[in-house]
């Protein structure tokens, strides 16, 4: 909404209305049409109804003023950026509404795909945690196992039950990883897994998507909600 005149137009149309009048009045010279104690003479009715039509002027021009500001205020609302930006977040509200929560039961899922992983693969001697993660030990190590707390490095490589290897030790020239063991610092399933080795072992580890990275989709061959195989090899605890 247009702003209301500031006193100096107010002023200056006044200003002018009484100039108008002080030379169409001029015979009224005790006249005080600007304002002040003096007692007015009283004028013609020809310099009345000039004042009338200096008055009409005044407020003509305001009005179109401000239909003129109220029009370039409304034109906004019909640019096609600001329609353009309407659609899309109405459309996005629509979506947002639309989207379902993800209720699949991924514990079943997991499960099945590993068993008949294994049973495809002839994989043997592997021992289900109560977790649902499986771990094969293919070669025994020596002393004890991690403890919570240690420093574990290691050996590994990781791939999805395609086949499709998404990382690798060797691909930083066999240099060994280094976490410390319950803290978080990786996965659950390696801090499970892990606690069950000592040095110098090997072992399988079949990860179910709940120990693994969820939902989440960390890397492009790694699609959310995917179950991992692990070869590892425990090189050192500390």
């Amino acid at each position: 909404m247009p702003r209301p005149p500031s006193p100096p137009l107010v002023a200056r149309w006044t200003k002018l209305k009484c100039v108008v009048r002080l030379k169409l009045c001029s015979s009224s010279r005790a006249s005080n049409p600007c304002g002040g104690l003096a007692q007015q003479a009283k004028p013609p009715v020809w310099c009345n109804l000039a004042g009338g039509f200096c008055i009409f002027g005044v407020f003509h021009v305001l009005l179109l003023a401000f239909f003129s500001c109220m029009r370039s205020f409304l034109s906004r609302f019909r640019q096609p950026t600001w329609l353009a930006t309407l659609c899309f977040l109405m459309v996005t509200a629509l979506l947002s509404a639309c989207q379902k929560e993800d209720t699949t039961d991924y514990t079943e899922r997991d499960e099945a795909l590993i068993t008949a992983y294994i049973k495809d693969n002839n994989l043997t001697g592997f021992q289900r945690q109560p977790s649902g993660l499986y771990v094969a030990i293919t070669q025994p190590g020596t002393g004890a196992n991690a403890q919570t707390g240690q420093a574990v490095s290691a050996l590994y490589t990781g791939q999805t039950f395609d086949g499709k290897v998404f990382d690798s030790s060797s691909n930083n020239n066999n240099t060994p990883i280094s976490f410390v063991l319950g803290q978080g610092q990786v996965i659950a399933g390696w801090d499970q897994g892990f606690a069950l080795l000592n040095k110098g072992s090997k072992a399988i580890l079949l990860i179910p998507s709940e120990l693994a990275y969820k939902g989440a989709s960390p890397s492009s061959s790694i699609p959310a909600h995917a179950v991992l195989r692990f070869d590892v090899e425990v090189t050192n605890i500390k």
